[in-house]
């Protein structure tokens, strides 16, 4: 019986496809970061600003 691996592990290390790859994923996981970092800070804003309005 043969079985069917559409997904090869390590097929494009060292290429440019790699690399676009990569790149493509610190990008994204840096979007996140920041995303995350805006949304703490937004928090402790409308803490402040709750306590100031009230």
């Amino acid at each position: 019986m043969d079985l069917i691996s559409e997904n090869k592990i390590g097929i494009v290390k060292g290429t440019v496809v790699e690399e676009a790859a990569e790149s493509n994923f610190k990008g994204e996981t840096g979007e996140v970061g920041l995303y995350l970092a805006m949304a703490r800070h937004a928090r402790a804003i409308e803490g402040l600003l709750n306590r100031y309005f009230k």
